[in-house]
Protein backbone atom coordinates (compact mmCIF):
# COMPACT_ATOMS: atom_id res chain seq x y z
CA UNK A 1 0.00 0.00 0.00
CA UNK A 2 1.37 3.41 -0.93
CA UNK A 3 -0.18 6.78 -0.07
CA UNK A 4 0.94 10.13 -1.46
CA UNK A 5 0.38 13.30 0.56
CA UNK A 6 1.13 16.13 -1.83
CA UNK A 7 -1.29 17.73 -4.27
CA UNK A 8 -4.21 15.29 -4.34
CA UNK A 9 -7.62 15.74 -2.63
CA UNK A 10 -7.08 19.20 -1.21
CA UNK A 11 -8.66 20.62 1.95
CA UNK A 12 -10.15 24.13 1.80
CA UNK A 13 -7.05 25.49 3.60
CA UNK A 14 -4.82 24.01 0.88
CA UNK A 15 -3.46 21.05 2.83
CA UNK A 16 -3.72 17.57 1.27
CA UNK A 17 -5.67 14.98 3.24
CA UNK A 18 -5.83 11.21 3.00
CA UNK A 19 -6.65 8.17 5.12
CA UNK A 20 -4.02 5.85 6.55
CA UNK A 21 -5.37 2.74 8.27
CA UNK A 22 -8.69 4.48 8.97
CA UNK A 23 -7.10 7.67 10.35
CA UNK A 24 -6.97 11.01 8.55
CA UNK A 25 -3.51 12.39 7.89
CA UNK A 26 -2.41 15.59 6.22
CA UNK A 27 0.68 17.64 5.66
CA UNK A 28 -0.84 20.06 8.20
CA UNK A 29 -0.33 17.43 10.93
CA UNK A 30 3.22 16.80 9.78
CA UNK A 31 3.98 20.54 9.65
CA UNK A 32 2.49 20.89 13.16
CA UNK A 33 4.88 18.20 14.46
CA UNK A 34 7.83 19.85 12.71
CA UNK A 35 6.81 23.23 14.15
CA UNK A 36 6.62 21.82 17.66
CA UNK A 37 9.93 19.94 17.35
CA UNK A 38 11.93 22.67 15.59
CA UNK A 39 10.19 25.77 16.98
CA UNK A 40 8.88 26.91 13.59
CA UNK A 41 6.38 29.69 12.88
CA UNK A 42 3.72 29.42 10.17
CA UNK A 43 4.39 32.02 7.47
CA UNK A 44 1.79 30.90 4.94
CA UNK A 45 -0.35 27.98 3.81
CA UNK A 46 2.62 25.77 2.92
CA UNK A 47 5.46 27.64 4.62
CA UNK A 48 7.08 27.41 8.06
CA UNK A 49 10.06 29.48 9.18
CA UNK A 50 12.61 29.52 11.98
CA UNK A 51 13.65 32.83 13.52
CA UNK A 52 16.49 33.84 15.84
CA UNK A 53 14.86 36.84 17.50
CA UNK A 54 13.52 38.81 14.53
CA UNK A 55 16.08 37.43 12.06
CA UNK A 56 15.00 34.68 9.63
CA UNK A 57 17.18 31.54 9.83
CA UNK A 58 15.44 29.27 7.30
CA UNK A 59 12.07 28.41 5.71
CA UNK A 60 10.57 24.98 4.93
CA UNK A 61 8.02 24.70 2.09
CA UNK A 62 6.51 22.25 -0.43
CA UNK A 63 6.30 19.26 1.89
CA UNK A 64 5.22 16.02 0.20
CA UNK A 65 5.10 12.66 1.98
CA UNK A 66 4.66 9.11 0.66
CA UNK A 67 3.90 6.33 3.14
CA UNK A 68 4.41 2.68 2.20
CA UNK A 69 3.37 -0.38 4.18
CA UNK A 70 4.85 -3.62 2.86
CA UNK A 71 2.40 -5.97 4.59
CA UNK A 72 3.59 -6.23 8.18
CA UNK A 73 1.07 -9.00 8.89
CA UNK A 74 2.50 -11.32 6.23
CA UNK A 75 5.67 -11.97 8.19
CA UNK A 76 7.69 -11.20 5.07
CA UNK A 77 7.68 -7.46 5.56
CA UNK A 78 10.64 -5.32 4.74
CA UNK A 79 9.18 -2.66 7.02
CA UNK A 80 7.20 0.55 6.96
CA UNK A 81 8.66 3.30 4.78
CA UNK A 82 8.11 7.07 4.77
CA UNK A 83 9.60 9.22 1.99
CA UNK A 84 9.41 13.00 2.31
CA UNK A 85 10.56 15.84 0.11
CA UNK A 86 10.66 19.51 1.05
CA UNK A 87 12.33 22.73 0.02
CA UNK A 88 14.70 24.37 2.51
CA UNK A 89 15.38 28.05 1.85
CA UNK A 90 18.21 29.81 3.70
CA UNK A 91 18.78 33.57 3.39
CA UNK A 92 22.33 34.50 2.45
CA UNK A 93 24.47 37.60 2.58
CA UNK A 94 28.07 38.62 2.09
CA UNK A 95 29.95 41.76 3.12
CA UNK A 96 26.76 43.37 4.39
CA UNK A 97 24.88 42.76 1.14
CA UNK A 98 21.80 40.58 0.87
CA UNK A 99 22.13 37.85 -1.76
CA UNK A 100 19.38 35.62 -3.20
CA UNK A 101 18.42 32.84 -0.77
CA UNK A 102 19.84 29.35 -1.20
CA UNK A 103 17.07 26.87 -2.06
CA UNK A 104 17.71 23.17 -1.49
CA UNK A 105 15.28 20.39 -2.33
CA UNK A 106 15.69 17.70 0.34
CA UNK A 107 14.58 14.08 0.19
CA UNK A 108 14.32 12.29 3.51
CA UNK A 109 13.55 8.63 4.07
CA UNK A 110 12.62 6.90 7.33
CA UNK A 111 12.15 3.16 7.69
CA UNK A 112 10.73 1.00 10.45
CA UNK A 113 11.94 -2.60 10.33
CA UNK A 114 10.27 -5.10 12.68
CA UNK A 115 12.68 -7.17 14.79
CA UNK A 116 10.51 -10.26 15.03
Amino acid sequence: MSIMLSGKAMRPAGFPITTIHGRKASTRAIYAQLAATLGLTSTGTDSYSSYAGDKLEYTITNLAVTLSNNGLASGESEGFLADATLVLEVPTGFAGKILPPVQIRLKVQAKYIPKF
